[in-house]
């Protein structure tokens, strides 16, 4: 927590990504990232162009809507995002290829003794297929503590407990290789 960092680690390929706090937070659910609302969702990205498209609501929340273009890229391959102003956290995005994904708050729950925010999210495919999928987001511990498509997967967080922990807990195996970022895949864990 002090060196605000998170470690992506791909256990299988024995490999780590070191990412920053505000880096990480486009990563999954987007949720963590503490970043300002106007910032360039570009920064810090090589290889990308952002345009900012002004403000937009989506799903009753003010977003910044920014087209997002690989430098040197060919036509058409553009995303379109839009950021939730309050969080600045991912609520919609359309892919290159037509695939969308948006973010729905659907309010507030209890999970395992947390108070969290309950997210719906729908990723729509090109023609007629889509999924939806719901994440618990504890806000306090800036992540998602349950997370589930029903009949698909369910994971979550049990017996959470706050509080130091001891800076072994951190320390990434000695035999674990450090990629930078687009030299692999990498899982977060």
């Amino acid at each position: 927590y002090r060196t605000q960092e998170v470690y992506l680690l791909n256990p299988g390929k024995r490999s780590f990504m070191r990412r920053s706090i505000g880096q990480a937070g486009s990563a999954g659910s987007g949720h963590p990232s503490r970043e300002a609302p106007s910032a360039d969702p570009c920064a810090g990205q090589q290889g990308l162009i952002c345009k900012s498209l002004g403000t937009e609501n989506v799903h009753g929340r003010k977003a910044a809507k920014w087209l997002l273009t690989r430098q040197g890229g060919e036509a058409g391959d553009e995303m379109t995002l839009w950021l939730d102003y309050e969080r600045h956290t991912p609520l919609k995005q359309v892919m290159p290829n037509g695939v969308t994904m948006s973010l729905r708050l659907l309010g507030k729950e209890t999970v395992n003794r947390r108070q969290t925010e309950k997210w719906e999210m729908t990723v729509t495919g090109t023609g007629d297929s889509s999924n939806v999928s719901y994440q618990w987001y504890d806000a306090e511990l800036g992540a998602n503590v349950r997370e589930e498509q029903t009949g698909v997967y369910s994971r979550e967080l049990l017996d959470i407990k706050t509080g130091s922990q001891p800076g072994y807990l951190f320390n990434v195996p000695d035999d674990f290789t450090e990629l930078k970022p687009g030299e692999g895949d990498t899982q977060q864990r």
